[in-house]
């Protein structure tokens, strides 16, 4: 198993890389192919974050983590969706997407160390101890 190691990373890498084109499509262009953009994003996720993670991260016993992450990773997603809604009025289309891919990024990096960066486990450890 651990000699596979390297095509779980690049599937993971290839991953990410597919939701970055499905996310930027999403946000510069209109109509149906930024409908399709955004059902193939709901797949992703839902196939990524539902079925593979979190079961990983029950076994890993890492799943309050993750669910903290994944609130955030919407919250920014909605959030940059609606900031590039408002900003295409004043600003050109690109540049107002730009805007909103900032918005989803800077989100994921706040979940990402709001979640594994020690905030989280200070209050689990303070509500429930480490034995629960």
């Amino acid at each position: 198993m651990a000699r596979f190691g390297w095509l779980r990373t690049a599937g993971r890498g290839l991953a990410v890389a597919a939701l970055a084109v499905l996310i930027t499509g999403g946000f510069v262009t209109d109509g149906r192919v930024q409908t399709t953009a955004s059902a193939l994003v709901a797949v992703w996720l839902f196939l990524g974050l539902v079925v593979v993670s979190l079961g990983h991260a029950h076994e890993a016993g890492r799943l309050p983590h993750h669910l903290t992450f994944a609130a955030v990773f919407v919250a920014g997603c909605v959030g940059g969706s609606l900031l590039w809604e408002a900003t295409t009025a004043i600003l050109p289309d690109p540049i107002a997407a730009g805007i909103g891919a900032g918005v989803w990024v800077m989100a994921s990096w706040a979940g990402s160390k709001l979640a594994y960066s020690g905030p989280l486990d200070r209050v689990l450890d303070r509500v429930g101890g480490p034995g629960g």
